[in-house]
């Protein structure tokens, strides 16, 4: 692999292909469902593994529609736009999917709480925060997530839900994936995190966003990221043609000097090794 510069605040990393993540992803999927692989034009989706869920049934009831609303949300397509169908038109813009995931494995009973709410219960297995840092849930009673409900015409839909998105582990597999950001140690060795993203096509941003962000919270004592105070992406996002990320950085990167530019060298070519592609 090889990181080079082409102009002024171009940093360049080939990311190579991980077959055996893809493998395990398709391993994953269930059995039954409208599941779609290798869309040809992946510049014109977010995930590499399309589902596609449905919107709301004419007439559904306030279960159906939490349950029609928690599968919806294994697709990311267009921000969440099918599972966003299942909420109010107050409610729909402000529903946060990126606030984590909890997994659990699929067994999800269902009560109604008076008139307009409901609760749904599952035995949570593990939760994903919003830097990606998966942590294995504790044993113990069921979880209760909560929901409210409104009337649109004729129609349910959902006017208060949990933040985040809830997935069981097939699903999980299926479209997320670990990722290692690598850190600088003690002696200027790389120290690993995993991470979980969505298998999309800006997995490549994520994890260099994830890299300028730092450690997480478990780490910050004995790793930091070599990139200087202050570096941003330009644009927000990173591209990949033909294998090479091309990642436009501010000034603080090249500023700091060769020892911390080679550190970054470093934590890019090791962090993107993983990315399909």
């Amino acid at each position: 692999m090889k990181i080079r510069f082409r102009s002024r605040r171009i940093l360049q990393a080939g990311a190579i292909a991980c077959a055996t993540l893809l493998l395990a992803g398709c391993n994953a999927i269930p059995s039954s469902g409208p599941v779609e692989l290798g869309l040809t034009d992946l510049k014109q989706v977010e995930q590499l593994v399309q589902f596609n869920p449905s919107g709301p049934l004419q007439g559904s009831s306030q279960e159906g529609i939490v349950r029609g609303f928690v599968q919806a949300a294994t697709s990311s397509s267009d921000d969440y736009s099918v599972a966003r169908e299942f909420l109010s038109v107050g409610y729909a813009n402000q529903w946060d999917p990126y606030y984590g995931v909890l997994i659990d494995d699929g067994n999800r009973s269902y009560r109604e709480e008076g008139k307009s709410a409901g609760v749904l219960s599952l035995a949570a297995a593990a939760n994903v925060d919003g830097e990606g840092i998966l942590v294995p849930a504790e044993p113990g009673p069921a979880t209760d997530m909560r929901f409210e409900f409104e009337r649109e015409g004729d129609e349910w839909r959902i006017s208060s839900a949990p933040s985040g998105i809830i997935l069981d582990r097939s699903d999980f597999l299926a479209i997320w994936s670990s990722h290692e950001l690598n850190f600088i140690g003690p002696g200027g060795l790389l120290v690993p995190e995993s991470r979980w993203y969505l298998s999309r096509t800006a997995l490549a941003t994520e994890i260099v966003s994830g890299l300028l962000e730092g450690p997480g919270q478990g780490l910050q004592e004995s790793v930091r990221t070599g990139f200087p105070a202050g570096s941003a992406l330009v644009g927000g996002t990173v591209t990949v043609v033909d294998g090479r990320a091309k990642i436009d950085v501010t000034g603080e990167v090249l500023e700091a000097g060769p020892e911390a530019l080679e550190e970054v060298v470093q934590q890019l070519r090791a962090s993107l090794n993983s990315v399909q592609g």
